[in-house]
């Protein structure tokens, strides 16, 4: 029985290799080949080896032919236990087959997802050149200095609010900060009708930024994002317009 196609007996298939078993004269081996399968084309094949033994002969009343009825009998039985064994290690073998295919389906969609930490998106977007510039103004550049003149670091929205308005009463003023000073997560400071308004932009770990929830183009950088939204008003409440510069 399998226990999914049930009775497969009717599946298995019997190739007498090196001749037909005489079940009357002893000798062998006789070599007989069971071959199985179930609905899903899943093939296990075993060989059987089939040996006629003498049996000495006993005084009955019938003479010869109780005898001949005997011993066909017994190797009628042989032959049923046998054959039963053999059904046995193919539904076991289909089962095995079975369950190494379900196996190596299942594995495959999950070798490809990964889990992307904040910290290993940090350091392939920030650490590396990926973000990083050296003063040419495609990244960030080292020293202290900004980006086109809008990017402070790790200020607070107290410090952000101040250097904008001391620097323009103009809508559209902006600034870029660092909320935690850990690479990937900023705020734009823009002032709209002499108030400083601050939107969060943060880059998700697959490297993209997102400005107040929504995907801003398909940028990995901060200064192409920036430079997206100057031509590109997007959720911010005022468009940038005037880069307030570090002081």
């Amino acid at each position: 029985m399998d226990g999914y196609d049930g009775n497969v007996t009717a599946r298995v298939s019997v190739e007498y290799i090196n001749g037909t078993v005489n079940t009357t004269v002893p000798g062998g081996p006789w070599l007989v080949q069971y071959t199985g399968s179930d609905e899903s084309g899943n093939i296990a094949t075993t060989v059987r080896s089939v040996v006629v033994v003498h049996r000495p002969q006993q005084a009955t009343r019938n003479g010869g032919d109780d005898e001949s009825l005997s011993s066909a009998g017994w190797f009628l039985a042989v032959v049923a236990v046998a054959g039963c064994l053999v059904v046995l290690v193919l539904v076991v073998v289909v089962k095995q087959l079975r369950r190494r295919r379900s196996g190596s389906n299942s594995s495959g969609p999950l070798k490809s997802v990964a889990a992307v930490s904040p910290t290993a998106t940090q350091h392939q977007f920030f650490v590396n050149p990926m973000f990083q510039g050296d003063g040419s103004g495609d990244g960030l550049a080292t020293g202290g200095s900004a980006i086109d003149g809008w990017f402070h670091g790790a200020i607070s929205q107290q410090e952000a609010t101040a250097r904008i308005v001391n620097f323009s009463a103009v809508d559209g003023a902006f600034l870029v900060r660092d909320v935690d000073n850990r690479g990937f997560n900023f705020e734009v400071c823009v002032q709209r009708k002499h108030q400083v308004h601050f939107m969060p932009l943060v880059q998700r770990g697959d490297g993209y930024f997102e400005l107040g929830g929504q995907q801003v183009g398909a940028h990995v950088r901060l200064r192409p994002v920036i430079q997206h939204l100057q031509r590109h008003r997007e959720q911010l409440p005022q468009h940038l317009t005037v880069p307030v510069p570090v002081p």
